[in-house]
């Protein structure tokens, strides 16, 4: 078993260590992450995920693309990476998913002293891309006193 964070850890490693944030788990989000500064996931889209006018409500977009850039972020343990969070966010929506999954996929394009700058990209089952996103996580190293 890989521990959160190392390459290959999945959710299932998460949530072995008690350490899968509890939106992840309500919201069905699995995570994996093959190899450092990048991650996975996918998520299976429920009723409860609707708008009032019966659309993927963009919240859920944002929620995976946070989590999964999150974690892309998480797994730099080499680069003694020991907590991050979300400090901006901008996404685009480009399209309604077709299908029941989407799934997303985020990586870090830069890493230096405190900020990680990342970018991810959801499609729907289909392969249609239908949200982006570029943000700027807060880096906590070893030795670092977060918050």
């Amino acid at each position: 078993m890989k521990a959160p964070g190392d390459p290959g850890a999945d959710a299932d490693e998460w949530d072995a260590a008690g350490v899968r944030p509890r939106l992840d788990l309500h919201l069905g989000i699995r995570t994996r992450s093959d190899s450092p500064g990048t991650c996975v996931a996918t998520m299976r889209l429920r009723p409860e995920h609707r708008n009032i006018e019966g659309r993927i409500h963009g919240g859920v977009f944002l929620t995976l693309l946070d989590t999964t850039m999150g974690h892309a972020v998480a797994s730099k343990r080499e680069e003694d990476v020991q907590r991050a969070a979300t400090m901006q966010l901008s996404c685009q929506f480009l399209a309604p998913p077709v299908g029941e999954r989407m799934e997303c996929h985020a990586r870090i394009v830069r890493l230096g002293g405190r900020s990680a700058f990342v970018e991810g990209s959801v499609r729907d089952e289909h392969g249609t891309e239908i949200a982006r996103a570029h943000g700027v996580w807060r880096v906590w190293r070893a030795g670092d006193t977060p918050p």
